[in-house]
């Protein structure tokens, strides 16, 4: 018996699942779930893992966009319950990425963006690598550090590219530089030299504020996202 929790935003696109998942006798519902089926779009997805970290997640489209899940959506939710019944699935493991700063900590799966607080003044900022600076003055609106799977989001808009392995470091409105791709086992260490900057991690709400001098550290997290492929 798989036991499975269905989260998302739309109640009735919840509920529609529920009752599907009733008519398969190898499949539970349950508030300890083996698997979460997650309904709605990326940001569904990124609230889901931050609450239920580690357990695996399905996602299924409804009407919001989904990069991960364009071929699981509502229409098709008889086959993906199908094959889940059949236990006809495997799990991929996606990078997560840590931000810490002095005692406070963010997790993400998409994306770190660090940028000026003030829209209309940019920042002075320092970025090393494994202890390594790449500059000792940097001046933009500021930095975003991010995993393969959100390599087509915000870093995309910035460099316009993509990559598959790595971390991407993209630099947001800095002259003369756009882009790093790194080890996934790199370090990246941001110091704020003037001005007052923001940190966010996917779509958390919790927010990191820096002044000058803070410095914030950026690296491969311990903890892994599981996403189940249907097979």
């Amino acid at each position: 018996m798989l036991k499975i929790l269905v989260l998302g935003r739309n109640k009735k696109s919840v509920s529609f699942v529920n009752k599907k998942i009733l008519k398969y006798k190898n499949l539970k519902l349950s508030r300890n779930p083996e698997i979460i089926i997650s309904v709605g779009g990326d940001g569904t997805y990124f609230y889901n893992e931050r609450k239920y970290p580690k357990i695996p997640k399905l996602l299924v489209r409804d009407n919001s966009i989904c990069k991960l899940c364009s071929i699981y959506n509502l229409s098709n939710i008889d086959f993906i319950l199908k094959k889940l019944n059949q236990k006809k699935f495997s799990l991929k493991e996606n990078l997560k990425l840590d931000i810490i700063h002095n005692n406070k900590k963010l997790a993400a799966i998409n994306d770190i963006v660090i940028r000026n607080k003030d829209q209309y003044e940019a920042i002075r900022f320092n970025v090393k690598v494994n202890n390594k600076s790449l500059n000792s003055n940097f001046i933009g609106d500021g930095i975003v550090v991010s995993t393969v799977f959100g390599s087509t989001g915000y870093f995309n808009s910035i460099t316009k590219t993509t990559f598959t392995k790595g971390l991407g470091l993209a630099f947001n409105n800095v002259p003369l530089r756009t882009h790093e791709i790194l080890n996934e086992g790199s370090i990246v260490e941001f110091s704020l030299l003037r001005g007052k900057a923001f940190v966010t991690a996917d779509n958390n709400r919790k927010i990191i504020k820096l002044t000058e001098k803070d410095k914030v550290k950026i690296k491969k997290s311990r903890e892994k996202a599981f996403i189940v492929i249907l097979w």
